[in-house]
């Protein structure tokens, strides 16, 4: 069985959220243009978190990411990150620069 994730690994969780949030934002692709569509709304780290994170942790483990394990963790962000590559040609790396490299 996996680890639960670890402190660093929040640290690449929150870095990568923000990140992706930051790259909408550079690509003028608010809220609006991704979930919904009658308020300008700009992403932040919070609400990638809640509204494209969350869902799909629960969707593939019927937990949220205070709950998953290292190997979990990853696994969603990889479906996140291929969902929003696929969609809106926005990718960002697990920032492994968090946790030394490991993830």
């Amino acid at each position: 069985m996996s680890e639960p994730r670890t402190p660093k690994q929040n640290g690449c969780l929150h870095a990568g959220l923000r990140s992706l949030g930051e790259r909408f934002n550079d690509a003028g692709l608010d809220m609006r243009k991704v979930l919904k569509p009658a308020v300008d709304i700009p992403w932040t780290e919070a609400s990638v978190k809640e509204y494209m994170f969350n869902p799909i942790a629960l969707v593939m483990y019927d937990r949220t990411s205070s709950h998953l394990t290292t190997v979990e963790i990853q696994e969603v962000w990889k479906v996140l990150n291929r969902h929003t590559g696929e969609k809106h040609a926005i990718t960002v790396a697990w920032p492994d620069h968090h946790n030394g490299g490991k993830a």
